[in-house]
Formats: C-alpha cells, sequence, structure tokens
C-alpha cells in the first residue's frame, strides 16, 4: 500500500486483537484521531474518527468496533450504537466527534458485532444510513466465521452511509 500511495494517518497499536490503523491516499487532504467509547465500559474500544476532503466538501467517517454482545460486556454492545446513532441525523452529524464536524456527511464503519435485523441496525438505518454492500449487491455477503476453518455464518461488519452518498 505504502508503494501505491498511501500512508497512514493513524496508528494504535495494541497488544491483542484491537489496534486501530487508518490508511488513506497521500494526496487526500485528510485528518483522523482517536475518540473513546462513549458507552462502553469493561469492553470498550477505542472510536476512530477520519474527516477527508474531496470533491463536494468534506467526508467524515466514524471507524467503530462495537463491543461484542456477550454476557461480559452486558449491554455495552446496544449502548455503542445507539450513541453513535444519536450523533446521526439525515445522513450528517449532528455534532463533532473527533476530527469530524457537525453537518458533514458521514460514513460508519467497522465490526458493529450486530446481525443485519437487530435493532441497533434499523436505529442507524432511521438516521439516514444505508449500508453499502446491499446497495449494490443483490445477495448477503457474510464477515463472520466462529472457527478459522468453518465457512462464513453471519454478518457483523458494515459500511454505512449517508442515503445521499453514492456507494
Amino acid at each position: 500500500l505504502f508503494r501505491a500511495g498511501h500512508g497512514s494517518l493513524l496508528e494504535h497499536p495494541r497488544h491483542g486483537t484491537h489496534g486501530i490503523c487508518v490508511l488513506a491516499r497521500q494526496n487526500l487532504e485528510a485528518h483522523a484521531a482517536l475518540v473513546p467509547n462513549p458507552a462502553a465500559k469493561r469492553c470498550a474500544i477505542m472510536l476512530a474518527t477520519v474527516r477527508i476532503r474531496h470533491k463536494a466538501g468534506w467526508l467524515s467517517i466514524l471507524g467503530v468496533h462495537a463491543p461484542p454482545p456477550i454476557r461480559a460486556c452486558g449491554s455495552e454492545n446496544a449502548e455503542t450504537l445507539a450513541e453513535v446513532a444519536r450523533w446521526i441525523e439525515a445522513g450528517r452529524l449532528t455534532r463533532g466527534i473527533g476530527t469530524a464536524l457537525s453537518g458533514d456527511p458521514v460514513v460508519v464503519a467497522g465490526d458493529l458485532n450486530a446481525h443485519p435485523l437487530s435493532a441497533s441496525l434499523a436505529n442507524l438505518r432511521d438516521r439516514g444510513l444505508v449500508e453499502a454492500c446491499a446497495a449494490t449487491h443483490w445477495r448477503p455477503i457474510l464477515t463472520w466465521a466462529p472457527r478459522r476453518w468453518f465457512p462464513y455464518a453471519a454478518k457483523l461488519d458494515y459500511v454505512l452511509v449517508g442515503r445521499h452518498l453514492r456507494p
């Protein structure tokens, strides 16, 4: 990637599996920052915010890895996704968060740890977001398998864009 004109905007390595790295083409005007998870306590993973200038103005991306919906994390998955949804109306940010500014068209991308019919995803859709994959593919694409050798069995990873953006 680096030889192809990409560079690192943000690197937050961690031991284990939840580090964050944001890459972008080097000729883009872009800024990135980490923000604490606003709702999670025990299972918190930082969120990445990225603001990129494009032809029509600015676009903000929220990189979200929501806590898994397991007993050890309690309701932190639903609380995290509900808080992110509160920041969005009609596919735009209603407040600034990290490098993302109020009024920017928004993309929410990452491992949301939510199934396609969940109330959390319905809440994000109600805020003016559509799933990019569903808008461009006729069949669902699964992204999670319980074991490396097991076939993909569920969809937990998403790119959600404002309805006014073309995926």
